[in-house]
C-alpha cells in the first residue's frame, strides 16, 4: 500500500539515474521492515517547472505515503532511510527533502483486476 512519489527537477537526472533512485527508495523502505515488498508502489515524476525561494535550485522531495498507524520513530527511521538512500546517488542537487505523510484507511479505495 505505501506510495513513494519522488518529484524532483527535470534537468537533474539522466536515464541511468531515475531507476538507479527508484530502486535505492525502494529498497531502503523495504530494509527498514515495516512494508511487504509486494506492496511497495515508488515512482519518480519530473517537474519542469518550479520555484524555490528566490532562485531555480534543483531539487529532490519524496513523498513517502503510509497507512496510518505507524508511530514517530517508524516514520523517522523510514524518512532518514529514504533521505540517505537519495544522497547516496551523488546527483547535483542543492536540496533534498522527505516526507511521511498519513493515508487514512477508511478513505483509501483500490481496485484490482
Amino acid at each position: 500500500m505505501p506510495h513513494f512519489i519522488i518529484e524532483y527537477s527535470q534537468d537533474l537526472l539522466d536515464d541511468k539515474q531515475i531507476p538507479e533512485m527508484l530502486d535505492a527508495v525502494h529498497n531502503a523502505a523495504m530494509e527498514t521492515g515495516l512494508f511487504i515488498e509486494s506492496h511497495i508502489k515508488t515512482r519518480a515524476i519530473p517537474v519542469q517547472f518550479y520555484r524555490i525561494g528566490t532562485g531555480h535550485e534543483r531539487f529532490i522531495h519524496a513523498q513517502l505515503r503510509i497507512k496510518i498507524g505507524r508511530n514517530i520513530e517508524q516514520k523517522k527511521l523510514l524518512s532518514a532511510a529514504v533521505l540517505n538512500a537519495i544522497k547516496r546517488i551523488g546527483c547535483d542537487v542543492k536540496v533534498i527533502t522527505v516526507e511521511v505523510v498519513d493515508m487514512d484507511s477508511e478513505c483509501y479505495a483500490k481496485a484490482t483486476y
